[in-house]
């Protein structure tokens, strides 16, 4: 495995938590409504923010599998603005990220 198996693990493990998260929302989604109308205005507002938290565990999931890929292609951490190497401490700290910190800067 290339040099930012750490990395890799991290985002697996992270990989697999995020689906938990999703297949509990789909879970919480196919589940009937309340009868009672009041209870219903509860479960609708919970379901917004269930929506809220479902796209941004699936795009979450998104930015995990292409790091993923491109750490698998080997292709991880160079800036794809400047092409020199991004630090691996930068790396650690916002996994996704594909620029350096000066050209992040200038973006």
């Amino acid at each position: 495995m290339s040099h930012y198996e750490r990395i890799s693990e991290k985002l697996m493990s992270k990989r697999e938590i995020l689906l938990s998260r999703i297949d509990k929302i789909n879970l919480d989604y196919s589940s009937p409504l309340n009868r009672d109308s009041s209870e219903q205005a509860i479960e609708l507002e919970n379901a917004e923010v269930l929506s809220g938290i479902h796209k941004g565990a699936l795009e979450e999931l998104n930015q995990i599998d292409r790091t993923l890929e491109l750490i698998e292609k080997d292709e991880y951490g160079t800036c794809r603005m400047c092409g020199m190497p991004i630090p691996v401490k930068r790396l650690e700290a916002i996994p996704y990220t594909c620029y350096c910190v000066t050209c992040a800067g200038k973006r």
